[in-house]
């Protein structure tokens, strides 16, 4: 094991998992390890899987199989004890991944966040219907990296058809050709936000957040680039939300572009739910939260970083020398 990966897990948090399986009943704990052999048992097929339900689907659908004969209250104990094995066996599979040395050092911060969760989550519903079992299936998984404020997954694609879509949504044909210039379907880096963590949701948040992609994309050659897919990327926000800017300005100066997807019950509720002014525009007719994507191809998000924060931060460390 490289001497980077040794410390992924803090003794705190390793201590808080682990507490989870202590009180279990020898025959619970035995369901585990069967679970666990059986997810674990071919660990690359889920780095295949661009459905980004379908890892979270087939960990509940081995996971209900086992336990069909438990009570819904005790099968949320299992469920949470299953992800806190799981988590324990993830620097394993980290092992194998070539990641650098910025993104390893986040993991001891993630795992503590999950710990801390999964220490404190009770009785709420903990499935596929809800955002946090997913979130925490995918990352222990290795699906969703740790990239600061948000999490990546390496192996997302743009479907042909979004692209497609995009032009007939916007009668803008821009797209769709930066769309074939870029690589075509993927595979791409895609992010996700999980609402859970968002303390580094600003600026110098994203700041980090794109000096991280960059690296990956300089280990991995045959990504892509980097695609984000939210109501954040409307160009709507720019007017009804101005202090959120960054979230697109960034990108599209750098030389991304946009995809223009449709509007779901989902964009609407997470567009409103933190914002006053949104509700008012919404509820007034004047804003309709509509879901975009946000494309950012390799090669000019690279150059970004470089020209943006990298010769910057040179710059600025050799006038304090001065």
């Amino acid at each position: 094991m490289r001497d980077d990966r040794k410390d992924l897990i803090s003794g705190q948090a390793s201590q808080t998992l682990n507490s989870l399986l202590s009180g279990l009943s020898g025959e619970e704990a035995m369901l585990l390890d069967q679970m666990k052999e059986e997810i674990l048992a071919d660990i690359s097929r889920y780095a295949k899987m661009v459905d980004y339900l379908q890892p979270i689907k087939e960990v509940e659908g081995i996971f209900l199989k086992k336990t069909v004969h438990y009570s819904q209250a005790d099968q949320i104990i299992l469920k949470q004890a299953l992800v806190a094995k799981m988590a324990l066996h993830l620097p394993t599979i980290l092992e194998k991944m070539d990641l650098p040395a910025s993104i390893l050092a986040l993991y001891p911060n993630a795992f503590g966040r999950l710990a801390d969760f999964l220490k404190r989550a009770g009785n709420d519903p903990y499935d596929s219907t809800s955002e946090s079992f997913g979130k925490d299936i995918r990352f222990v998984l290795a699906k969703s990296i740790p990239f600061g404020v948000q999490y990546v997954e390496l192996a997302s694609n743009i479907p042909l058809a979004s692209a497609i879509l995009s032009f007939f949504r916007s009668r803008d044909l821009s797209g769709i050709i930066r769309y074939f210039r870029a690589g075509g379907s993927g595979p791409w880096l895609r992010s996700h936000v999980d609402s859970r963590y968002i303390t580094e949701f600003n600026e110098d948040g994203f700041i980090r957040f794109y000096l991280r992609l960059a690296e990956i994309l300089k280990l991995h050659k045959n990504i892509k680039g980097y695609v984000g897919t939210s109501w954040f990327f409307d160009p709507q926000l720019l007017k009804v939300s101005p202090r959120l800017a960054y979230l697109q300005m960034c990108p599209l100066e750098g030389g991304a572009f946009r995809l223009q997807h449709g509007t779901q019950s989902s964009d609407i509720a997470s567009a409103i739910k933190t914002s006053a002014t949104r509700r008012r525009l919404y509820k007034e007719g004047k804003y309709t939260p509509t879901c975009y994507s946000m494309v950012w191809p390799r090669k000019e998000l690279i150059a970004w970083v470089k020209q943006n924060i990298i010769e910057k931060r040179m710059n600025h460390e050799n006038s304090i020398r001065d």
